[in-house]
C-alpha cells in the first residue's frame, strides 16, 4: 500500500571528480540531478542526466556566510548585486544548461536569507516556468515565505544525506531517517552528493521503498501537486 513520497536529489554534478556520475544515472530510479554551471564538463553533464532520462535542475551558486573566503562557483548570486544583476546571472546559467525543470541553490546562507536577493531570483524562475528547491542551507531562508508572495512553487529540503561525506554508516543512518520523515509527513526530500557510500546507500534502500510504501518520485513530483492530495 502507497503511503509516501519521497525524491533524491543528487547536488554539484559539473566538476572535481565525476567519476561516479554514471554509476548514480545507471540507478533505476527517478533521482534527480543538479549541475553546477559554467564550468567545463557542466553542460556534457547536464546533457548525460537527460540522456539517461532522468531529471535536471540548475544548481545556482549563492553568496554563502563567509564569502568571498569561501566561494560558491562561477558568476554567483550575491547579495550587493542588484535586482536586474540577479535575474541576469540567473538568466545567462540558465542559457548554459538544456532543459532543466527547475533551480535549487548552491551554499548560500546569506543570500537566501535576503529578501530582496529571493525576490529577483524567484521572479526568473517563475518567468522561466520553473520551481525553486530550497537546500536550506540555513534556518533563516526566507526562499518559502517570497515565493509565496512572487506566486511560484517553493520545496524543501528536508535532510542531507552525506554531511559526513566519508561515513558510509551515517549515510545510511541519515536515510532511515529520511524513510522515517516521509512515513510521518506523506513525503520527504532529501538531498545527495557524489559519494561512493552514499552511492551504495542507494543501491541498497531504494529497491527496499516499495515494500515500505515508499514511492520515490523526480523532485519536480512535488512541484506539481497540492499538499492535501499526498
Amino acid at each position: 500500500m502507497l503511503r509516501a513520497f519521497l525524491a533524491v536529489v543528487i547536488d554539484d554534478l559539473g566538476y572535481g571528480n565525476q567519476s561516479l556520475v554514471e554509476e548514480f544515472l545507471a540507478l533505476n530510479h527517478p533521482v534527480t540531478f543538479s549541475v553546477l554551471p559554467g564550468y567545463r564538463k557542466s553542460k556534457r553533464m547536464a546533457e548525460e542526466v537527460l540522456g539517461s532520462g532522468k531529471e535536471l535542475l540548475l544548481h545556482l551558486p549563492m553568496e554563502p556566510h563567509g564569502y568571498p573566503g569561501i566561494k560558491p562557483g562561477k558568476d554567483p548570486i550575491l547579495v550587493d548585486l542588484s535586482g536586474g544583476e540577479i535575474r541576469a546571472r540567473v538568466g545567462k546559467h540558465l542559457g548554459g544548461l538544456p532543459a532543466v525543470v527547475g533551480i535549487s541553490n548552491h551554499m548560500g546562507s546569506l543570500a537566501t536569507q535576503d529578501p530582496e536577493v529571493m525576490r529577483a531570483v524567484l521572479e526568473e524562475t517563475r518567468e522561466r516556468g520553473l520551481f525553486f528547491l530550497d537546500s536550506k542551507t540555513t534556518p533563516s531562508s526566507v526562499c518559502d515565505k517570497v515565493a509565496s508572495e512572487v506566486g511560484v512553487a517553493c520545496l524543501s529540503n528536508d535532510l542531507f544525506l552525506d554531511r559526513l561525506k566519508n561515513d558510509e554508516a551515517n549515510v545510511r543512518k541519515m536515510f532511515e531517517r529520511a524513510e522515517k520523515i516521509a512515513l510521518s509527513r506523506g513525503r520527504a526530500i532529501v538531498i545527495g552528493h557524489l559519494y561512493k557510500g552514499t552511492l551504495n546507500v542507494l543501491k541498497q534502500r531504494l529497491p527496499e521503498l516499495e515494500g515500505k510504501g515508499i514511492k520515490v518520485v523526480p523532485v519536480s513530483y512535488f512541484a506539481h501537486i497540492e499538499d492535501d492530495v499526498l
